[in-house]
C-alpha cells in the first residue's frame, strides 16, 4: 500500500508544479507494484493533501515553503 509519505510528496510536487504554471499530472510510476493497484486512491490522496495543505498553509514543511515562494517569485516575473 501506497503511504502517506508518498501522497504528501506529490502534493508538495504539485504545488510546486502549479507555482511555476504548469499542468500538474500524478505520478503513477509507483503504481506499477507487485500487487493490486486498481483501486489506489492515490491520486485522490495527493489532491486531498494539495487542499490542506492550502486551507492551512502553516502546516507546509518550512523547506517546502522557502522552495513555494521562490518558485512563485520567479514565475511570476516572466
Amino acid at each position: 500500500m501506497l503511504s502517506l509519505r508518498q501522497s504528501r510528496g506529490g502534493s508538495l510536487e504539485c504545488l510546486f508544479t502549479l507555482a511555476c504554471g504548469r499542468h500538474f499530472q500524478v505520478s503513477q510510476d509507483n503504481l506499477f507494484a507487485d500487487f493490486d493497484t486498481s483501486e489506489s486512491t492515490f491520486a485522490d490522496d495527493v489532491y486531498q493533501q494539495v487542499e490542506t495543505y492550502l486551507e492551512n498553509p502553516k502546516i507546509l514543511p518550512r523547506d517546502a515553503k522557502t522552495l513555494l515562494s521562490t518558485l512563485l517569485r520567479a514565475c511570476q516575473d516572466k
